[in-house]
């Protein structure tokens, strides 16, 4: 059983990928709809609540990028997947402004120029994400290959090089760096390749994730007592002390981002020269976000959930949140979904527990009706990829992926 579960998604991570993905959604409606604290703007109860919840939520990025280090670094580049993901970008960046054309609703890309995103979506930056994931994506077998090779301590010493240019400076500076990309790039995310690599080779703890919870599910089904299971040991429990405090530091830094950027904006009201410097804590690279998305990342790890119809239920939704992102933040859709629902939940509310309310009912249905759409698209694809098994192409990439393995 130790081999079967070792290829099976685990259920903790999957379902913390689901919940980076809300995090996403509702970073893009609190920023779309004027809810946040900034600088010279009038300091209210919505804009509070509003900056509280983003300071809950602007761990999501790193927190994704952590989950594909993690399990990349052990199962290797496949050209397969990079083509997937790249068909899955163009499925929608290509049909979404048909459809609204059809229609009859506006769409940027009218000329040949303005059309360019929607055929070049990586080159472009339709979705930042996309491209920065795609090149992390390409470096991934260098960086896994230099991971295994490197000793443990040359490893730590890499990754405390690279945090200390694109982490500690950038979150320490008042002023704009040429060097700094607020965490919106391709050398970000390597860094945060590598730091899941750690965590997957070494573990905080001497015993990695991967190797409690395989060890743990064994026991599970040798039949042991439930109320005493084999792994309520001090690194087994179901959600460890160590898995509790963990989280109290996703929640230790998100409350540091809050205070910060609410003292810094209403001082930079006083002091302009601080205007830039109050959206630093806001940063994905900024220090509280990065030990922020490592406490969240580090509680999911240590959270070990029962094999059930309800982790095989998270395993069918996870892979869909991707489609959640492409389609709510396609260049003719992220402007629009906010005004699309407010007929349902009425204008931004004035009262902050109202106003949280509907960010919240918002982005749970935005997040629903995009996941929908994804089953449509994953049943097209899974339907085209039956009919294509065996062709030139599909042989191709099989042999590229085999010089691979």
């Amino acid at each position: 059983m130790r081999e079967e579960h070792s290829h099976r998604r685990n259920p903790s991570f999957e379902l913390l990928r689901m919940i980076a993905m809300f995090m996403v959604v509702m970073l893009h409606y609190l920023s779309r709809t004027d809810s946040l604290v900034r600088a010279g703007e009038a300091l209210t109860g919505v804009r509070i609540a509003g900056s509280l919840m983003e300071s809950l939520c602007i761990v999501a990025v790193d927190t994704y990028v952590l989950i594909s280090g993690y399990f990349l670094v052990e199962s290797g580049f496949r050209i397969r997947r990079l083509v997937m993901l790249l068909l899955q970008v163009l499925f929608y960046s290509l049909l979404i402004p048909a459809g609204l054309a059809a229609l009859g609703i506006p769409v940027q890309g009218t000329g040949l120029s303005t059309a360019v995103p929607y055929f070049l979506p990586i080159s472009t930056e339709h979705y930042w994400f996309v491209s920065s994931y795609v090149l992390m994506y390409l470096f991934s077998p260098l960086l896994s290959a230099a991971a295994h090779r490197l000793s443990k301590r040359q490893l730590q010493i890499t990754i405390a090089l690279l945090m200390i240019f694109y982490c500690v400076i950038p979150s320490l500076s008042p002023f704009i760096l040429s060097l700094d990309r607020y965490g919106y790039d391709a050398g970000w995310f390597c860094c945060l390749f590598l730091s899941a690599a750690y965590l997957r080779l070494y573990g905080l703890s001497g015993v990695t994730a991967e190797q409690a919870r395989l060890w743990a599910l064994q026991q599970q089904e040798e039949g042991l007592p439930e109320e005493k299971p084999a792994w309520r040991g001090a690194s087994f429990k179901i959600w460890s002390l160590r898995g509790r405090n963990r989280l109290l530091l996703y929640f230790l830094m998100s409350a540091l981002t809050f205070a910060a950027t609410l003292i810094l904006s209403i001082a930079a009201t006083k002091i302009p020269a601080l205007t830039h410097f109050s959206t630093v804590p806001l940063h994905y690279n900024a220090i509280f976000c990065f030990l922020g998305a490592l406490g969240l990342f580090g509680a999911f790890e240590k959270l070990l959930l029962r094999e059930d119809k309800a982790a095989d239920l998270i395993r069918r939704i996870a892979p869909l949140t991707f489609g959640v992102y492409l389609i709510h933040h396609h260049i003719d859709i992220r402007d629009r979904w906010i005004p699309w629902t407010q007929w349902m939940l009425g204008e931004r509310s004035a009262n902050p527990v109202v106003f949280l309310l509907q960010a919240v009912l918002t982005v749970l249905i935005v997040y629903i009706i995009c996941l929908l759409i994804e089953v449509i698209r994953s049943a097209i694809f899974s339907f085209i990829g039956r009919y294509a098994k065996g062709t030139k192409a599909d042989r191709l990439i099989d042999w590229i992926d085999g010089k691979f393995s």
